[in-house]
């Protein structure tokens, strides 16, 4: 299911004890999931088992890098979503938040990277169609995130931590990675055995 700013903005609002979702909470949830949608992450190595012909066993992806999730335009959108300039806590929101969730990592459990063997039993073949499915962000921390935004802010307050808390927890069980077919790519080499493979142009849902 796609990541709903309804949800985050919910979410930090009752973290924060707001009577409900504020413009500016409403703005900044929109603005988080907007930075990740447009982000991307990369495996250097994915495993699985091959055998000729058949698809892919048990293949998996653990500690995939995020990539390009851009704190400037996180902040631009807030501003825009208010009516109102970029200030320096806008920035700090958005920074923080891009430098975090690109310190954690993409992983896909057995079962969850999938694609068809093409070797024989006396030839390699590459892997066709690879792709994956439900893989989960790993390692974010609350504490981490909001200590990253206290610059902006003067320090760190119950308040940045009940949103740092609402925004890792929502990433954490809401933002599902996924690989579209032909972005796993991999050697399945002679007879079978242990896959090759690495992934590119992994996108969030």
């Amino acid at each position: 299911m796609p990541m709903v700013p309804a949800k985050l903005a919910k979410d930090t609002a009752d973290a924060l004890g707001a009577d409900g979702p504020t413009p500016q909470i409403i703005g900044t949830a929109t603005a988080f999931i907007s930075g990740m949608l447009a982000a991307t992450f990369t495996h250097a190595a994915i495993a699985g088992v091959t055998a000729p012909g058949a698809p892919l066993a048990n293949g998996s992806a653990p500690g995939g890098i995020i990539l390009a999730v851009i704190g400037a335009k996180i902040a631009s959108d807030i501003a825009a979503a208010l009516g109102a300039p970029v200030t320096p806590q806008m920035l700090a929101l958005g920074d923080g938040f891009a430098t975090h969730m690109m310190t954690a990592m993409v992983n896909f459990d057995p079962g969850m990277i999938v694609g068809q063997c093409t070797n024989t039993p006396t030839s390699p073949g590459p892997l066709v169609l690879g792709s994956g499915q439900n893989g989960k962000i790993m390692g974010l921390s609350d504490s981490a995130l909001a200590g990253l935004w206290a610059a902006g802010f003067g320090g760190k307050s119950p308040e940045l931590e009940a949103m740092a808390k609402a925004t890792v927890d929502f990433f954490t069980k809401e933002c599902v990675a996924s690989y579209p077919p032909g972005s796993v790519i991999g050697v399945c080499p002679p007879a079978g055995g242990p896959l090759v493979g690495s992934g590119v142009g992994g996108m969030f849902l």
